[in-house]
Formats: C-alpha cells, structure tokens, sequence
C-alpha cells in the first residue's frame, strides 16, 4: 500500500496503470483513456533509435504518442524512459545519449510548445554533457 500526505494526514493511493497497445489497430481506443490529470510514461529502445536503421520509426512512435498525449491531455506529466542503455557502446554511450536527448528536446518543444517546464521530467545525469530529457534505463 502506497501512502500520501494529504492536508497533513497519510492517505492511501489508489491508482491505475495501462499499457496502451502501440500498433495501429489500438489508435482509436486511446483517447477513451488519455486524461490530463494522467502520468504518461512513453517508453522508447535506445538500441533502436541509435544503434539501426529503425531510429526514424523510434522517432515516430515518440512523435505520435507526444502529439496524442498533447491533443487529448494538454498540461498532464509526460515521463520519457529510454531502454536498453546496457546494449550501447560504453566507449560512445555519453555522446550517444547526448545526441539522443538533444533530438527528443527539439522533438517535444516543436510539439509541446517551447517551454518544457512541467511538462516533461528531466533525468539529472551526472554527465558533463547535462540533463537528458528522458530517463536511460538497463533490461539486464
């Protein structure tokens, strides 16, 4: 049980979470359930979007699930997470992941409007390169 401070008092929370089906067959469902007191978490494969040739359809996914969360739920929290960090070059990772961060950045000002502020958390890196717009995850 996950507990809250509410006025003072620990309150339990209840929530839901749903995994939206990403082929195009689901697309007319989603907006049945996108809301803007929603926390979206839009999940995308670094492996995939640095390392092949499938970055384009990567960007793609990430564009039109920006644009649907945006047109049905403007104003609710928009989590990025990037999986498979553990499949990339530990030599270019930093750079990679920079590169990464500066496509999605332009990517969600174009669609969200230019300032990002409370619309999208930011991963603090550590990196001398600085913050990323999505959290870099391993699958190990």
């Amino acid at each position: 049980e996950l507990l809250v401070n509410v006025d003072g008092s620990r309150e339990p929370l209840h929530a839901s979470m749903w995994d939206f089906g990403g082929q195009e067959v689901f697309y007319s469902a989603h907006v049945l359930f996108i809301h803007p007191k929603s926390i979206y978490i839009v999940v995308f494969s670094l492996k995939d979007w640095i390392g092949t040739e499938n970055h384009k359809q990567e960007r793609g996914y990430l564009e039109f699930w920006l644009k649907s969360i945006y047109t049905y739920a403007k104003g609710a929290r928009i989590l990025i997470v990037g999986t498979h960090l553990d499949f990339l070059d530990p030599e270019t990772v930093e750079d990679e992941l920079e590169s990464c961060g500066i496509a999605i950045f332009d990517l969600a000002r174009r669609i969200l409007g230019e300032s990002l502020e409370g619309k999208i958390r930011v991963c603090k890196s550590g990196s001398s390169k600085g913050d990323l717009p999505f959290f870099p995850v391993n699958v190990k």
